[in-house]
């Protein structure tokens, strides 16, 4: 019965060595830190790694997602800014009318929310959860702008959702 070394990785603080045991069916993990002191090993059945791997690409994909309604929000509060400038602009009469239309028409990106529908209650789940990190309330309607999601069909989810 021999360990072959599978994977070997090392950065400045910490070393990562990983054993195969073909004849077990098993892998066998050390992790080292820079003193003796700071390390462990751990030993998983193959099946055991492809579940691991499973709940990292899950995990990442949902952190891919919120990034992406994060980065939706952030620029929707720029155009929803943009257009209150525009707005504050025409009332205080340092752009016309004419300039205000033509500003939005050759400029629409700058300015328009637009909207889609939300594919999944996973990815409601994930609108709440963000908005539960910010902790502030925010009505169905602020929420769908932010996020450009349209919500008013998912009320009875909306509902069960913060229950």
């Amino acid at each position: 019965m021999e360990n072959n070394i599978i994977s070997y990785r090392e950065t400045g603080i910490d070393k990562f060595l990983g054993y195969n045991n073909q004849e077990k069916n098993f892998y066998r993990f050390k992790i080292e830190g820079r003193n003796q002191e700071e390390h462990f090993s751990i030993t998983l059945t193959s099946n055991e790694i492809d579940n691991l791997f499973e709940q990292f690409r899950f995990h990442s994909e949902i952190n891919i997602i919120k990034d992406n309604y994060c980065f939706t929000a952030i620029n929707n509060l720029i155009k929803k800014n943009n257009f209150l400038q525009l707005s504050l602009q025409l009332s205080e009469n340092q752009i016309t009318e004419e300039d205000f239309e033509k500003e939005l028409d050759e400029n629409i990106g700058n300015y328009l929310i637009e909207m889609k529908n939300l594919v999944n209650s996973s990815e409601l789940k994930i609108i709440s959860n963000i908005l539960l990190s910010i902790g502030k309330s925010f009505s169905v309607d602020e929420v769908s702008e932010l996020f450009s999601v349209d919500l008013k069909s998912m009320n009875n989810e909306l509902l069960t959702l913060y229950k």
